[in-house]
Order: C-alpha cells, then structure tokens, then sequence
C-alpha cells in the first residue's frame, strides 16, 4: 500500500521540479563595431506564444513541466537586440530611417534526458521606416547549447543569452556588410 503513494509522490515532486521561473538579466556582449548607422527598434513577437499556446513568458520544452522566464519573450529578445546594437555603435532612437524587426521562431529546451540542449531561431527585418518596405529579411539559428538538467535555474541564463547574442552577432554582422542602417542610406 505504501508504495503507490511513493510512487505518486516521487512522480509528483518530479514534474514539479521540471517547472519554474529562469531568472534573466541581459548584458551586451559583442564586439563588433557599426559606425555611422541608425536605426529605431520596431516590434518583435514571439510565434510560439501566437501559434503554439505557450504563455508570452514560457520557453519551449520538451520534458512534462513549464519553464518561464521574468518577462514576455519577444520583448526581451527585442532589448538585448538594442543592447547589442548600441554596443556596437548603431544610434537607436524613435523616427531613426530604418526599423529593426523580430520573430522569434523558437527558443526550445530539449530537456528529456539528462541535459538540456537548447535552440534558438530569429527572423530578423530591417524596414524602411517611413514607406514600411521591408529592405532585409533572414532567419537565423545559432548553433545549439547543451547545459546540464540537474543544476539551478540560475545556471540556464547564460545558455539562453549565448544564443540571443549568437543570433544578434550574425545579423549585426549582415548589417555591417550590406550596409542597411548606415546613417546616409536612413536619411535619402
């Protein structure tokens, strides 16, 4: 008798233990430099939340439980973009020529097992502000990130930055090639 109540109880604290908040906090990273460019931070939303019935706050996961985070996704995603940004020199402030746009497509823990690997895709849009025309469209997934499962949640943060900043990289990098937030395109 005693043990289905065991079991249960094992099961229980189990799942339990798969759900919870991961404290985040952003810090800018890279080291790439644009100079002479502008832009302004548009809107960015996170399809998962949209298409997939997750909460605005919730990661992907595989494993039964939830994993949340302190604030909506797509409006942390969009502040480390323009932490970035600013960090490597782009001006970013309202009515700036061009707009920075983003989809967050996944930010997945395949927590079954006994590690987490995760991944992370991005559409990134530059728009031209006033006419609305999209001048750049690519996604981008960064290599995926493997953590241990049995750590604190504290542990997963940098995981989930490193593939926020892999992603961010890669675009600032497109954006410095091709020119598209360079100050005297913005202003014709």
């Amino acid at each position: 008798m005693r043990f289905p109540f065991l079991a249960c109880g094992l099961v229980s604290f189990a799942l339990a233990g798969c759900s919870g908040t991961i404290p985040v906090e952003y810090r800018p990273q890279s080291f790439i430099s644009i100079t002479g460019a502008s832009a302004s931070m548009g809107d960015f939303d996170y399809a998962p939340a949209r298409t997939g019935g997750l909460s605005p706050n919730q990661l992907q996961n595989t494993a039964a439980g939830s994993i949340y985070i302190g604030e909506d996704v797509a409006s942390y995603v969009r502040r480390a973009t323009a932490l970035e940004m600013q960090k490597a020199g782009v001006d970013i402030a309202e009515g700036n020529g061009r707009m920075i746009e983003g989809e967050v497509l996944e930010l997945m823990a395949d927590d079954l097992g006994y590690s987490v690997d995760w991944s992370y895709a991005i559409t990134y849009r530059v728009v031209d502000a006033s006419t609305k025309r999209e001048m750049f469209s690519k996604t981008y997934r960064p290599e995926p990130r493997k953590t241990g499962k049995f750590g604190n949640p504290s542990d997963y943060t940098p995981s989930v930055n490193l593939l926020i900043l892999d992603a961010a990289e890669q675009f600032m990098a497109d954006v410095k090639r091709d020119g598209l937030l360079a100050t005297t395109l913005a202003t014709r």
